[in-house]
């Protein structure tokens, strides 16, 4: 299913094309106000977009790709699309269930940032209760040099057993698509659709509270 490290790389998924037409899309959306904007949750003052029609579309079509990777029948869950700046970090951490399976795609950058992630081990890091900083820089010590993806390329893993984090972007901007998958069999599956009652509706996005299960807390 995965490498010995938990992920598995896909280049060029989407096209150079499709990302620039997503790209304008976004500047479009963001022009019209029609977007989240974070605050105290996950990466603080980013623009994002939660289950927006288009990125579901591409959740539905990038199904088969899912399956093959994970070798079981899957349900789309949603999508979510950030706008990283200049400084911004993601801290370690585990995903809700409904993003058993999860995948990170760029869309656009102007400079390459690598994810980091590796199973969580508590006998070695603690059982959550230290602090996010002490936690993040015993890992960055590790033998782990992150994934690199250009755009289009996807990296796939499993959301919820895998701590995954990236340090400080040292670009202007980074635009990433996030989609998500449950097992068809499993047990999450009650999450299809993240529990809305089809792909592309937005006006019942979880709480801030519910994005990310963080496995440290500051």
């Amino acid at each position: 299913m995965f490498n010995e490290n938990g992920y598995e790389v896909r280049k060029k998924v989407i096209s150079k094309e499709t990302c620039e037409i997503l790209h304008e899309y976004y500047k479009i959306k963001i022009q019209n106000d029609d977007f989240r904007f974070d605050k105290d949750n996950q990466v603080n003052n980013t623009i994002n977009m939660y289950g927006d029609p288009l990125n579901d579309a591409i959740l539905k079509w990038m199904l088969p790709i899912a399956q093959e990777v994970v070798g079981e029948e899957l349900y789309p869950c949603y999508t979510f699309m950030r706008v990283y700046n200049s400084g911004d970090r993601l801290k370690p951490h585990v995903d809700r269930p409904s993003c058993e399976f999860s995948a990170t795609i760029p869309i656009y950058y102007d400079e390459v940032w690598p994810i980091f992630m590796q199973y969580y081990d508590a006998e070695k890091y603690g059982d959550g209760n230290e602090s996010v900083d002490g936690v993040w820089e015993s890992m960055n010590k590790e033998k782990n040099k992150g994934v690199l993806l250009k755009q289009g390329d996807m990296c796939f893993y499993e959301g919820t057993k895998m701590n995954h984090w990236r340090k400080p972007y040292h670009g202007k901007e980074c635009i990433q698509l996030f989609i998500h998958y449950v097992r068809k069999h499993g047990e999450y599956a009650d999450y299809k659709y993240d529990k809305r009652p089809n792909l592309g509706v937005t006006n019942n996005e979880p709480g801030v509270s519910d994005f990310e299960e963080f496995l440290f807390n500051d």
